[in-house]
């Protein structure tokens, strides 16, 4: 995260460096983060994919709709509920679709 700092691709502190190092973080305060593989592991997209959580309902809804194809388990972007903390991690069961209740944020995640 520092390297990326420095290099002017997301805003945060350049030093000291334990700060620099922390993880990214996206407009709601949740983390950001990346991932590589394929299968459950990285619900279903293959490659480097690039997550972000704590995603109000409405904006994931919202963001979906405009880039992809409004289904949480199916395109190039998908998501699964999660607040701030979720991580990626293998899933039992595919994606179910969004579900809108004022509340409910997901881990959006898309394929770079």
């Amino acid at each position: 995260w520092w390297n990326l700092r420095s290099a002017g691709f997301i805003s945060g502190p350049t030093a000291p460096p334990a700060q620099a190092a922390a993880q990214a973080t996206n407009a709601f305060g949740s983390m950001i983060g990346a991932a590589t593989g394929t299968g459950a592991a990285t619900l279903s997209l293959s490659g480097l994919i690039i997550c972000s959580s704590g995603i109000p309902d409405k904006v994931a809804i919202a963001v979906d709709t405009q880039m992809d194809d409004q289904n949480a388990g199916t395109g190039s972007m998908r998501a699964i509920e999660g607040g701030s903390t979720t991580a990626l991690a293998p899933l039992a069961v595919p994606p179910l679709n969004y579900v809108e209740t004022g509340s409910t944020q997901y881990l959006l995640c898309r394929g770079v």
